[in-house]
């Protein structure tokens, strides 16, 4: 394998990093792209709309599933499990076992404890339940906006 890609595998991840991709990646990722686009003037796909353009909000999953993959990963070594272990905890809902099981606290086989949070990424990981919200309060908003809420 090359060094590159077991850069980016190797090595662990805390909780609050973890808890910080997966709000990015799932809910504010969508949004600041979907903002992006519309305020570009490209057309996005959407069912609720029924009409078509060249940018399918299904598109995002192409960026957020590889990033889950990753930090997923990266938080099953933390914990000091298989990496197999990574194929199954990647699953939403299954995954918030990782939110919560703490990591090692020495080195394991993937390496040394990974260093403490900043405070940005603290606020995105402890904030995660006003920014799940917020997100479907915007989603929401669009909806209304757009009149596809009657």
């Amino acid at each position: 394998m090359p060094s590159f890609l077991l850069a980016l595998i190797d090595g662990r991840m805390n909780r609050t990093h973890y808890v910080a991709v997966v709000v990015v990646a799932l809910y504010l990722l969508p949004l600041l792209l979907s903002a992006l686009f519309r305020a570009l003037g490209i057309p996005l796909f959407s069912l609720a709309a029924l009409s078509s353009g060249p940018v399918s909000l299904m598109a995002f999953w192409y960026l957020q599933i590889p990033l889950f993959a990753w930090a997923t990963l990266r938080r099953v070594q933390d914990v000091g499990w298989p990496r197999w272990a990574a194929a199954v905890l990647w699953l939403p809902i299954v995954n918030f076992v990782l939110w919560f099981w703490p990591g090692q606290v020495t080195a394991n086989r993937w390496g040394e404890p990974p260093p403490a949070s900043g405070r940005w990424v603290k606020g995105l990981a402890y904030g995660a339940p006003l920014w799940i919200i917020l997100s479907y309060l915007v989603l929401l908003l669009v909806l209304v906006k757009t009149g596809h809420l009657g």
